[in-house]
C-alpha cells in the first residue's frame, strides 16, 4: 500500500475508524507507509477534521507542517505537569493525532 492508498482507505473508511474509537478511546495505526512530518499531516488532513489552532498550550512547540507540532521542547529538567491537551482554552481539541518520526534508541527512558 502507498501513502495515496493510505490515504484514500481513510476517507472511505472514516465511519468505520472513528466507530472503533468510540469503542476503545483511541486508534492506533502501523505499518502504514507515513515517513515524514508532512505525510503524516496528509494523514491527519484525510480525515477531515476542522483545524483547531495550536494557541496557549502548555509547552514550547514549534509547527513543522499543516497541523503538525514538535510534543515539548521544554529543557529536559524541567517537568510538565499533567495536563490534557489545551483544555484550559475555550474551544480544546476533541481529536488529538500523535505521530514518532524517530524512535528512541534501545535503553534510554523518559526522565
Amino acid at each position: 500500500m502507498n501513502l495515496s492508498d493510505f490515504i484514500n482507505t481513510i476517507q472511505h473508511q472514516k465511519p468505520w475508524l472513528e466507530s472503533l474509537v468510540h469503542m476503545n478511546g483511541a486508534l492506533l495505526l502501523r505499518g502504514f507507509p507515513v515517513y515524514t512530518a508532512s505525510e503524516f499531516n496528509q494523514v491527519v488532513e484525510a480525515f477531515g477534521y476542522d483545524e483547531l489552532p495550536y494557541v496557549g498550550g502548555a509547552a514550547p512547540r514549534t509547527n513543522i507542517v499543516g497541523r503538525v507540532f514538535t510534543a515539548n521542547e521544554s529543557p529536559p529538567d524541567q517537568k510538565i505537569h499533567f495536563h490534557h491537551e489545551m483544555a484550559q482554552v475555550p474551544e480544546y481539541p476533541s481529536e488529538l493525532f500523535f505521530y514518532c518520526e524517530e524512535e528512541p534508541g534501545m535503553g534510554e527512558k523518559l526522565q
